[in-house]
């Protein structure tokens, strides 16, 4: 299951998570991925720690960020958190994330982490 919001209204990040919580009572087996912008660092820090305590085992973040960390002056990137993520999927962003990042910018950057493991 793909989301993918438009981000116009400020309570995204809300809605996003009680989608979540609704979907995955119903099918705690999909796999699911949310997309999001990153502007500022904060609201992305809050949705990552509020994940993590939802309950749900499996969920990794990637993040692509264009512009040197702390810029907020407009959208400096986007990530995407994947619940239940393929096996191997980690390791292969992870792989290939840097090398990507480097092909897009020079001060680009890709971070993989997991938010809550089992992984």
């Amino acid at each position: 299951v793909l989301v993918d919001p438009p981000f116009e209204a400020t309570d995204e990040f809300d809605r996003m998570l009680k989608g979540l919580r609704e979907a995955y009572k119903r099918w705690p087996t999909g796999i699911y991925i949310l997309w999001y912008p990153v502007k500022d660092t904060a609201p992305v820090a809050d949705f990552h720690r509020v994940l993590s305590g939802e309950g749900i085992p499996k969920i990794i973040a990637a993040e692509f960020s264009l512009s040197p960390q702390g810029f907020t002056e407009k959208l400096n990137g986007c990530g995407m958190i994947i619940v239940n993520p393929p096996w191997m999927l980690r390791e292969h962003l992870e792989a290939i994330g840097p090398w990507l990042a480097g092909a897009i910018s020079e001060s680009a950057r890709c971070t993989i982490k997991e938010i809550a493991g089992e992984l």
